[in-house]
């Protein structure tokens, strides 16, 4: 069991958020009329379901810790979310993890780093995201960096942006004959304090603090979502909250489904051959094309980690770095995605199979390795090495 700090007037209004305006004036008008309330927790645990994928609730107000915002609004805190992280990327028994999130946000105190460690994890288990119905400013912050995420039908994702407000009660004080005398040392020890109007250079530091959480914000988001950051900026609502349909056409989303649907797609296995006639399943089709890109090319890039350290191995062997079906195999993949992305036509009528002709067997054109092994940086240079053989 902890014990959970209480929160004071001061600290809700100066302290920078990532949250719906409308529940911080909730909280100030709490404070401003009640009494902090101090309770005990116990850290929870990531649910369970038959699928054997881990269940992650962020529920309520964000806070770094514990605290009576959540007791009071049915909070989550970063550090419980973190402990349930953890626990279900360590567990063997969860093969995936599904964020469940209904959260208007909250304080930005310790979310980035939260939001680089789900991005982290998402290199250990699949992580899925579901906004349900609700991820905004902060939770959307964390939502970002799973692998997919969807939003239900009536939900809504985004107001990506960082706030903080200053409240002056100097003239309120004034109407009540009270005057507040503040002896301090040190030229900015009270700068944004409530019992004044804000300075210039209290203005100045505020907007200075406002401005780089803003910028860890939508430096996560595009690193979680793939774009770049002027994309995130320009197309991702620009600090408004978008409904299911149009979060998906911007891009904040992947697909609009329930939490039901993200169980089944973070549980979802490989996808077994089809027979030739056989039909579809229509969960597959259904799966929005945006996310099956991104599963493939995650598959790719570990493809294509396992062909350079097994390149490498054969090198030091004095073998050819891939035997001929694997180059043929590999050789298919790179054209194939190459005339989609250079055709005309990306989707041409496929030819009737009677003019399809196996295809030629592949010359040996890979030279053989030399006693010190080609060493690849990144999935870019065991690409570039890939041209360059094969032609």
């Amino acid at each position: 069991m902890r014990t959970v700090p209480a929160l004071t007037l001061d600290g809700l209004a100066s302290a920078p958020w990532a949250l719906d305006r409308a529940v911080l004036s909730q909280l100030i008008n709490y404070a401003q009329n009640g009494e902090p309330i101090v309770a005990a927790t116990r850290p929870p645990e990531p649910r369970r379901n038959s699928g054997a994928v881990a269940v992650i609730p962020i529920h309520g107000v964000i806070e770094h810790r514990s605290s009576f915002l959540l007791e009071l609004f049915g909070g989550s805190s970063v550090e419980d979310i973190r402990g349930m992280l953890r626990q279900a990327a360590a567990d063997p028994q969860f093969s995936a993890i599904v964020l469940d999130i209904d959260s208007p946000g909250g304080g930005v105190a310790g979310v980035t780093e939260l939001a680089q460690e789900i991005r982290a994890a998402r290199g250990a288990k699949r992580i899925v995201a579901v906004a349900n119905t609700t991820a905004a400013s902060a939770a959307y912050w964390l939502a970002s960096q799973a692998n997919q995420i969807l939003v239900t039908p009536s939900g809504q994702v985004g107001s990506i942006g960082v706030y903080a407000i200053h409240v002056d009660i100097s003239r309120a004080l004034d109407a009540e004959g009270v005057k507040v005398t503040i002896i301090s040392a040190g030229d900015h020890k009270t700068d944004g304090n409530e019992f004044e109007p804000l300075t210039d250079d209290a203005r100045t530091e505020m907007q200075k603090r406002v401005d780089s959480f803003d910028a860890q914000f939508v430096g996560d988001v595009a690193k979680g979502r793939g774009v770049p950051e002027s994309k995130v900026r320009s197309d991702y609502g620009q600090g408004a909250v978008l409904l299911a349909k149009d979060a998906v056409a911007a891009g904040l989303a992947d697909g609009i489904g329930t939490l039901d649907d993200a169980l089944r797609l973070a549980n979802r296995p490989a996808a077994p051959a089809r027979a030739e006639g056989d039909e579809p399943d229509p969960a597959e089709v259904d799966l929005p094309f945006r996310v099956r890109v991104e599963t493939a090319a995650e598959e790719l890039v570990h493809l294509t980690e396992h062909a350079t350290i097994r390149a490498s191995l054969r090198a030091k062997e004095g073998r050819r770095a891939f035997s001929e079906p694997v180059e043929a195999s590999l050789r298919s993949i790179r054209d194939a995605i190459s005339a989609l992305l250079t055709a005309d036509d990306p989707l041409p009528e496929p030819a009737p199979a009677a003019t399809v002709e196996p295809p030629a067997p592949v010359a040996s054109v890979l030279p053989v390795a030399p006693a010190q092994a080609k060493r690849f940086r990144s999935s870019a240079d065991w690409s570039a090495y890939l041209q360059e053989i094969t032609h």
